[in-house]
């Protein structure tokens, strides 16, 4: 409804291809994350959203966008682009996390905690002081 329908499947393949010119379409046409979704959704029928929904959001209401420097379906710098429009908005990474912080960190369940009990003033000090695992060769 929010994505697919704004998505250009040729598009995509042409952009794969640049990326990556020597792999063959049968790999290329498959979207990341997500291989079957344009196909899905032309079966349910979802309709499209009204474009709007891809404006960005502006509020002065608190916001924490919290990201893991590792996720490779949100990155972090889509929470920073959201925050531009934020005033009142805290982006804070966790270093070698992916996609659910929530999940995977005692410390972004605390942050969040923390957040939601005192909007304008929380400690993300854990996050600051994570560092992101030694990969090994």
């Amino acid at each position: 409804h929010e994505g697919a329908a704004f998505t250009d499947p040729a598009a995509l393949l042409a952009g794969a291809r640049q990326a990556l010119p020597d792999l063959p379409t049968e790999v290329l046409s498959l979207q990341p994350q997500g291989p079957r979704f344009m196909d899905e959704c032309g079966v349910w029928n979802v309709g499209r959203a009204d474009p709007a929904v891809h404006r960005p959001t502006s509020s002065d209401v608190p916001a924490l966008l919290i990201t893991g420097t590792f996720d490779a379906v949100t990155p972090p710098s889509q929470a920073d682009e959201a925050a531009k429009t934020l005033p009142h908005g805290k982006v804070v990474r966790f270093p070698g996390l992916g996609h659910d912080v929530f999940s995977a960190s005692d410390c972004g369940r605390q942050i969040v905690a923390d957040f939601l009990s005192r909007p304008d003033s929380y400690d993300t000090g854990c996050a600051d002081a994570m560092q992101p695992p030694t990969f090994v060769s």
